[in-house]
């Protein structure tokens, strides 16, 4: 049964599929077999969350990531 069916996602900007979950203090979430994403701390506004992944897998806040690829994409392609 996929999310859609169970009434559990929303359509993201780009028109993607957006699982929903609720998660409690302390509670994890897991992603395929060796990424956990931990709720650490809640605030009125934020959550801070943990997470335990591979040492090649790249975890990068949304806007970091989107920095990183408009300067790959601005250097061109490396040069080895």
């Amino acid at each position: 049964m996929s999310c859609k069916e169970l009434s559990l996602c929303h359509a993201s900007e780009d028109g993607n599929l957006v699982l929903i979950l609720t998660r409690k203090l302390d509670e994890c979430i897991t992603i395929g077999d060796d990424i956990e994403i931990r709720i650490t701390e809640l605030f009125s506004d934020r959550v801070r969350i943990g997470i335990i992944a591979p040492d090649n897998v790249a975890i990068h806040r949304k806007e970091v990531a989107v920095q990183i690829e408009s300067q790959l994409n601005q250097d061109g392609p490396s040069k080895k």
